[in-house]
Protein backbone atom coordinates (compact mmCIF):
# COMPACT_ATOMS: atom_id res chain seq x y z
CA UNK A 1 0.00 0.00 0.00
CA UNK A 2 2.73 2.37 1.00
CA UNK A 3 5.13 1.90 -1.96
CA UNK A 4 1.71 2.17 -4.92
CA UNK A 5 0.53 5.18 -2.84
CA UNK A 6 4.11 6.83 -2.74
CA UNK A 7 4.58 6.05 -6.29
CA UNK A 8 1.33 7.63 -7.50
CA UNK A 9 2.75 10.90 -6.03
CA UNK A 10 6.22 10.96 -7.03
CA UNK A 11 4.82 13.43 -10.25
CA UNK A 12 3.99 16.02 -7.29
CA UNK A 13 7.79 15.52 -5.74
CA UNK A 14 10.03 18.48 -5.41
CA UNK A 15 14.00 17.62 -5.86
CA UNK A 16 14.42 17.92 -2.15
CA UNK A 17 11.87 15.51 -1.35
CA UNK A 18 13.04 12.94 -4.35
CA UNK A 19 16.20 12.77 -2.20
CA UNK A 20 14.22 12.04 0.45
CA UNK A 21 12.37 9.00 -0.93
CA UNK A 22 15.71 7.88 -2.27
CA UNK A 23 17.47 8.48 1.63
CA UNK A 24 14.39 6.24 3.04
CA UNK A 25 14.06 3.67 0.41
CA UNK A 26 10.23 3.46 0.62
CA UNK A 27 10.32 3.02 -3.66
CA UNK A 28 12.03 -0.50 -2.78
CA UNK A 29 10.38 -1.52 0.54
CA UNK A 30 9.39 -0.18 3.37
CA UNK A 31 9.83 -1.02 7.41
CA UNK A 32 8.09 0.84 9.18
CA UNK A 33 10.28 0.83 12.45
CA UNK A 34 12.74 2.53 10.88
CA UNK A 35 10.47 5.08 8.65
CA UNK A 36 9.15 6.00 12.51
CA UNK A 37 12.87 6.76 14.04
CA UNK A 38 13.13 8.42 10.96
CA UNK A 39 10.46 10.50 11.19
CA UNK A 40 10.87 11.19 14.87
CA UNK A 41 14.12 10.62 15.70
CA UNK A 42 16.52 13.11 16.95
CA UNK A 43 17.79 14.24 13.87
CA UNK A 44 14.16 14.26 12.12
CA UNK A 45 13.39 17.86 11.82
CA UNK A 46 14.95 17.84 8.38
CA UNK A 47 13.80 14.94 6.76
CA UNK A 48 10.11 16.29 8.24
CA UNK A 49 10.77 19.97 6.30
CA UNK A 50 11.91 18.02 3.03
CA UNK A 51 8.39 15.79 3.09
CA UNK A 52 6.48 19.47 3.91
CA UNK A 53 5.23 17.86 7.28
CA UNK A 54 5.49 20.66 9.54
CA UNK A 55 3.24 22.47 12.01
CA UNK A 56 0.32 20.29 12.90
CA UNK A 57 -0.31 19.16 9.43
CA UNK A 58 1.17 16.94 6.08
CA UNK A 59 0.94 19.80 2.88
CA UNK A 60 1.59 17.09 0.31
CA UNK A 61 -0.30 13.74 -0.46
CA UNK A 62 3.47 12.09 0.02
CA UNK A 63 3.16 13.68 4.19
CA UNK A 64 0.01 11.80 4.03
CA UNK A 65 0.98 8.82 3.34
CA UNK A 66 4.10 8.64 5.64
CA UNK A 67 2.78 10.43 8.68
CA UNK A 68 -0.34 7.42 8.19
CA UNK A 69 2.44 4.91 8.19
CA UNK A 70 3.98 6.49 11.19
CA UNK A 71 0.89 6.63 13.22
CA UNK A 72 -0.50 3.13 12.44
CA UNK A 73 3.21 1.73 12.83
CA UNK A 74 2.88 3.56 16.81
CA UNK A 75 -0.72 2.44 16.66
CA UNK A 76 0.43 -1.07 16.55
CA UNK A 77 3.71 -1.85 18.27
CA UNK A 78 5.22 -0.75 21.49
CA UNK A 79 6.76 2.31 21.03
CA UNK A 80 8.94 4.28 23.88
CA UNK A 81 7.21 7.12 24.94
CA UNK A 82 9.75 9.76 23.72
CA UNK A 83 8.66 8.51 20.43
CA UNK A 84 4.81 9.40 21.48
CA UNK A 85 6.19 12.84 22.29
CA UNK A 86 7.86 13.21 19.25
CA UNK A 87 4.33 12.74 17.27
CA UNK A 88 2.34 14.54 19.63
CA UNK A 89 4.92 17.39 18.69
CA UNK A 90 4.78 16.46 15.24
CA UNK A 91 0.76 16.37 15.38
CA UNK A 92 -0.63 18.78 17.40
CA UNK A 93 0.37 22.51 16.77
CA UNK A 94 -0.76 25.28 19.53
CA UNK A 95 -2.43 22.19 21.28
CA UNK A 96 -4.86 21.98 18.43
CA UNK A 97 -5.19 18.86 16.42
CA UNK A 98 -5.96 19.89 12.32
CA UNK A 99 -9.24 18.57 10.76
CA UNK A 100 -6.72 16.54 8.10
CA UNK A 101 -4.88 14.51 10.84
CA UNK A 102 -7.55 13.78 13.82
CA UNK A 103 -7.49 9.85 13.00
CA UNK A 104 -3.67 9.70 12.41
CA UNK A 105 -3.90 11.57 16.11
CA UNK A 106 -6.53 8.88 17.34
CA UNK A 107 -4.46 6.09 16.31
CA UNK A 108 -0.85 7.67 16.95
CA UNK A 109 -1.48 9.21 20.80
CA UNK A 110 -4.23 7.07 22.17
CA UNK A 111 -3.32 3.55 21.44
CA UNK A 112 0.71 3.78 22.19
CA UNK A 113 -0.84 5.44 25.96
CA UNK A 114 -3.59 2.68 26.67
CA UNK A 115 -1.98 1.01 29.52
CA UNK A 116 -0.41 4.39 30.98
CA UNK A 117 -1.61 5.89 34.19
CA UNK A 118 -3.78 9.06 33.40
CA UNK A 119 -1.97 10.33 36.39
CA UNK A 120 0.97 11.05 34.23
CA UNK A 121 1.64 14.36 32.98
CA UNK A 122 2.01 13.69 29.44
CA UNK A 123 -1.29 11.62 29.20
CA UNK A 124 -2.76 14.23 30.86
CA UNK A 125 -1.48 16.86 28.40
CA UNK A 126 -2.76 14.56 25.30
CA UNK A 127 -6.00 14.12 27.60
CA UNK A 128 -6.88 18.25 27.59
CA UNK A 129 -5.56 18.12 23.72
CA UNK A 130 -8.41 15.58 23.07
CA UNK A 131 -11.35 17.25 25.25
CA UNK A 132 -10.72 20.11 23.61
CA UNK A 133 -10.61 18.53 20.09
CA UNK A 134 -13.18 15.95 19.98
CA UNK A 135 -16.66 15.28 22.05
CA UNK A 136 -17.01 13.49 25.18
CA UNK A 137 -17.19 10.06 24.25
CA UNK A 138 -19.20 9.73 26.96
CA UNK A 139 -22.00 11.75 25.19
CA UNK A 140 -21.44 11.17 21.96
CA UNK A 141 -18.87 10.18 19.39
CA UNK A 142 -19.51 13.03 16.71
CA UNK A 143 -16.42 14.35 16.47
CA UNK A 144 -14.35 10.85 15.89
CA UNK A 145 -13.76 10.55 12.40
CA UNK A 146 -14.56 7.00 10.67
CA UNK A 147 -11.12 4.77 10.60
CA UNK A 148 -10.05 3.07 7.08
CA UNK A 149 -8.95 -0.43 7.21
CA UNK A 150 -5.55 0.34 6.91
CA UNK A 151 -6.03 2.57 10.00
CA UNK A 152 -7.64 -0.68 12.31
CA UNK A 153 -11.07 0.24 11.20
CA UNK A 154 -13.74 0.39 13.43
CA UNK A 155 -12.31 -1.84 15.99
CA UNK A 156 -9.62 0.46 16.36
CA UNK A 157 -11.63 3.33 16.49
CA UNK A 158 -13.89 1.67 19.44
CA UNK A 159 -10.46 1.33 21.27
CA UNK A 160 -9.56 4.47 20.96
CA UNK A 161 -13.07 6.12 22.03
CA UNK A 162 -12.81 3.62 25.27
CA UNK A 163 -8.90 4.76 25.95
CA UNK A 164 -10.30 8.59 25.66
CA UNK A 165 -13.62 7.72 27.51
CA UNK A 166 -11.32 6.27 30.53
CA UNK A 167 -8.98 9.17 30.92
CA UNK A 168 -12.48 11.19 31.25
CA UNK A 169 -13.78 8.47 33.69
CA UNK A 170 -10.70 9.62 35.98
CA UNK A 171 -10.87 13.35 35.74
CA UNK A 172 -14.66 13.01 36.76
CA UNK A 173 -13.99 11.38 39.79
CA UNK A 174 -11.37 13.82 40.63
CA UNK A 175 -13.43 16.76 39.68
CA UNK A 176 -15.97 15.20 42.10
CA UNK A 177 -14.10 15.43 45.45
CA UNK A 178 -12.37 18.44 44.72
CA UNK A 179 -15.86 20.10 43.94
CA UNK A 180 -17.78 18.87 47.28
CA UNK A 181 -14.36 19.60 49.41
CA UNK A 182 -14.99 23.23 48.15
CA UNK A 183 -18.72 23.91 48.45
CA UNK A 184 -20.51 21.60 51.06
CA UNK A 185 -21.17 23.60 54.63
CA UNK A 186 -21.17 20.82 56.89
CA UNK A 187 -17.42 20.94 58.18
CA UNK A 188 -18.17 17.66 59.87
CA UNK A 189 -19.31 15.80 56.47
CA UNK A 190 -15.86 16.17 54.86
CA UNK A 191 -13.26 13.71 57.22
CA UNK A 192 -14.20 10.77 55.30
CA UNK A 193 -14.41 12.94 51.91
CA UNK A 194 -10.28 11.84 51.54
CA UNK A 195 -11.32 7.79 52.06
CA UNK A 196 -13.78 7.64 49.63
CA UNK A 197 -11.72 9.73 47.08
CA UNK A 198 -8.89 6.79 47.65
CA UNK A 199 -11.14 3.93 47.67
CA UNK A 200 -13.19 4.83 44.15
CA UNK A 201 -9.69 5.71 42.59
CA UNK A 202 -8.17 2.37 43.52
CA UNK A 203 -11.02 0.63 41.84
CA UNK A 204 -10.34 2.99 38.63
CA UNK A 205 -7.04 1.59 39.24
CA UNK A 206 -8.16 -1.80 39.18
CA UNK A 207 -10.06 -1.21 36.10
CA UNK A 208 -13.25 -2.04 37.80
CA UNK A 209 -14.74 1.98 37.08
CA UNK A 210 -15.91 2.21 33.88
CA UNK A 211 -18.17 5.24 34.11
CA UNK A 212 -18.53 7.97 35.90
CA UNK A 213 -20.85 10.95 35.91
CA UNK A 214 -20.89 13.80 37.99
CA UNK A 215 -24.47 15.51 39.04
CA UNK A 216 -23.63 18.74 40.44
CA UNK A 217 -26.17 20.52 42.84
CA UNK A 218 -27.06 24.77 42.81
CA UNK A 219 -23.95 25.78 44.81
CA UNK A 220 -21.67 23.70 43.05
CA UNK A 221 -23.02 24.25 39.60
CA UNK A 222 -22.68 28.36 40.11
CA UNK A 223 -18.79 27.74 41.38
CA UNK A 224 -18.20 25.76 38.64
CA UNK A 225 -19.46 28.30 35.60
CA UNK A 226 -17.63 30.63 37.59
CA UNK A 227 -14.36 29.06 37.79
CA UNK A 228 -14.98 28.29 34.35
CA UNK A 229 -15.69 31.75 33.07
CA UNK A 230 -12.35 33.20 35.13
CA UNK A 231 -10.51 30.93 32.94
CA UNK A 232 -10.02 27.15 34.54
CA UNK A 233 -9.45 25.51 31.46
CA UNK A 234 -10.38 22.28 32.61
CA UNK A 235 -13.57 22.95 34.06
CA UNK A 236 -14.57 24.57 31.25
CA UNK A 237 -14.21 21.22 29.43
CA UNK A 238 -15.41 18.60 31.72
CA UNK A 239 -19.15 17.21 30.55
CA UNK A 240 -21.64 17.40 33.83
CA UNK A 241 -24.95 17.13 34.83
CA UNK A 242 -27.42 19.51 36.80
CA UNK A 243 -29.55 18.57 39.88
CA UNK A 244 -32.71 20.00 41.16
CA UNK A 245 -34.14 18.81 44.22
CA UNK A 246 -31.35 18.31 46.27
CA UNK A 247 -30.04 20.74 49.18
CA UNK A 248 -27.99 23.72 47.61
CA UNK A 249 -24.45 22.37 48.34
CA UNK A 250 -25.53 18.78 47.81
CA UNK A 251 -23.41 16.73 44.60
CA UNK A 252 -23.65 13.27 43.67
CA UNK A 253 -21.26 10.84 41.51
CA UNK A 254 -22.69 8.21 39.31
CA UNK A 255 -20.50 5.19 39.15
CA UNK A 256 -20.57 2.30 36.74
CA UNK A 257 -18.40 -0.33 38.40
CA UNK A 258 -18.59 -4.18 36.92
CA UNK A 259 -22.44 -5.13 36.56
CA UNK A 260 -23.52 -2.22 39.30
CA UNK A 261 -24.61 1.37 38.96
CA UNK A 262 -23.54 3.12 41.85
CA UNK A 263 -24.80 6.50 43.57
CA UNK A 264 -22.69 8.50 45.48
CA UNK A 265 -24.21 11.75 47.49
CA UNK A 266 -21.48 14.40 48.96
CA UNK A 267 -23.06 14.20 52.06
CA UNK A 268 -26.71 13.77 53.68
CA UNK A 269 -27.34 10.70 51.46
CA UNK A 270 -26.84 7.29 51.72
CA UNK A 271 -24.19 5.18 48.59
CA UNK A 272 -26.77 3.16 46.58
CA UNK A 273 -26.18 0.47 44.54
CA UNK A 274 -27.90 -1.12 41.87
CA UNK A 275 -27.90 -3.71 39.15
CA UNK A 276 -27.05 -1.94 36.09
CA UNK A 277 -29.69 -3.70 34.38
CA UNK A 278 -31.89 -2.66 37.12
CA UNK A 279 -35.13 -0.27 35.65
CA UNK A 280 -34.51 1.34 38.89
CA UNK A 281 -31.06 2.39 38.26
CA UNK A 282 -30.38 5.93 37.23
CA UNK A 283 -28.86 6.30 34.02
CA UNK A 284 -25.77 7.94 33.59
CA UNK A 285 -24.53 10.86 31.07
CA UNK A 286 -27.51 13.04 30.72
CA UNK A 287 -27.26 16.67 31.59
CA UNK A 288 -30.34 17.39 33.99
CA UNK A 289 -31.29 14.72 37.01
CA UNK A 290 -34.17 14.99 39.72
CA UNK A 291 -33.39 13.99 43.26
CA UNK A 292 -36.42 12.06 43.38
CA UNK A 293 -35.13 9.78 40.04
CA UNK A 294 -31.58 8.77 41.72
CA UNK A 295 -33.43 8.11 45.25
CA UNK A 296 -35.39 4.92 43.87
CA UNK A 297 -35.40 1.99 46.05
CA UNK A 298 -32.43 -0.62 45.91
CA UNK A 299 -33.15 -3.84 46.43
CA UNK A 300 -31.59 -5.28 49.50
CA UNK A 301 -30.90 -3.20 52.67
CA UNK A 302 -27.31 -4.28 52.09
CA UNK A 303 -27.46 -1.69 48.56
CA UNK A 304 -27.86 1.23 50.64
CA UNK A 305 -24.74 2.31 52.76
CA UNK A 306 -24.12 5.30 55.11
CA UNK A 307 -20.79 6.19 55.35
CA UNK A 308 -20.16 5.83 58.89
CA UNK A 309 -17.78 7.76 61.20
CA UNK A 310 -16.26 4.26 62.05
CA UNK A 311 -15.29 3.30 58.59
CA UNK A 312 -18.02 -0.05 58.16
CA UNK A 313 -18.93 1.53 54.90
CA UNK A 314 -15.34 0.51 53.67
CA UNK A 315 -15.65 -3.15 54.06
CA UNK A 316 -19.73 -3.48 52.98
CA UNK A 317 -19.32 -1.79 49.77
CA UNK A 318 -16.08 -3.91 49.39
CA UNK A 319 -18.41 -6.85 50.15
CA UNK A 320 -21.76 -5.50 47.79
CA UNK A 321 -18.97 -4.88 44.42
CA UNK A 322 -17.39 -8.88 44.80
CA UNK A 323 -20.74 -10.20 45.66
CA UNK A 324 -23.05 -8.43 43.54
CA UNK A 325 -21.16 -6.59 40.61
CA UNK A 326 -18.65 -9.35 40.30
CA UNK A 327 -15.42 -6.99 40.82
CA UNK A 328 -12.40 -8.18 42.74
CA UNK A 329 -12.11 -6.39 46.01
CA UNK A 330 -8.91 -4.04 46.08
CA UNK A 331 -7.67 -3.49 49.66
Amino acid sequence: MARRALTEHQSDLSDSQKVVINELRVLQGLDPEWLTEKILGENSAETRKALALEDGFPRTGLATVVLSLVAYHLSVSKPALSQVEQFYDLIVHKESIHESVKAYAMIGLLKPLENRSPEEKFVKTVSKVFQKEFSDPRVGDRDWPSLPDGLGGEKSRRECLEIAKRWTVFESILFFFKIIEDVVDRKDAKHHFPKRKDFWLKYFRNKAVTEAWVLLGSKALARVEALARSGDEELALLEYASMRGASHDQCALLLRVGDLTILEWSHSGACRVWNHKDRRAPWLNRKTYNRSEIMRDVVKPSHKIVHDANDRWVRKLHTVLRDEGGVRSVV
